[in-house]
């Protein structure tokens, strides 16, 4: 049985997030990922606005990815940051990229293997 009337939340889901975007398992920033994917999954079914990914879960997730070091790895990233503003441009003003945003971008460039014009990319963003 249990207690049905919990149910995850964009506190939970966060937190959860966090702890993947901390993690140094291999797959810790696809599990980040996958983690916002479910949420925005969970409100679609349930229409349930406590469920709509906001701003600090993208953060949080474009941190995990940068944190990954992993290739291609800000191509990742800049993919969540364009899924970040084509919602806010669809009616989700919450989700306007900020400081940290672009803080983490420019790390993920920073940190990507495979990317020999990542640095420079890194700066086009501060344009």
């Amino acid at each position: 049985s249990g207690y049905t009337e919990a149910r995850p939340n964009a506190f939970t889901f966060n937190a959860a997030i966090t702890a993947w975007s901390r993690s140094r398992d291999k797959g810790a920033a696809d599990n980040a990922v996958r983690l916002l994917d479910v949420m925005a999954d969970f409100r679609e079914e349930t229409g349930e606005d406590d469920l709509q990914p906001n701003a600090r879960c993208y953060n949080l997730a474009i941190n995990a990815v940068a944190r990954s070091r992993g290739n291609r790895c800000a191509d990742k990233a800049l993919a969540l940051l364009n899924r970040m503003e084509t919602l806010h441009d669809e009616g989700y003003p919450e989700l306007v990229p900020d400081a940290l945003t672009f803080g983490s971008i420019i790390n993920a460039y920073a940190n990507d293997r495979s990317d020999k014009r990542a640095s420079d990319k890194a700066a086009d963003l501060l344009q």
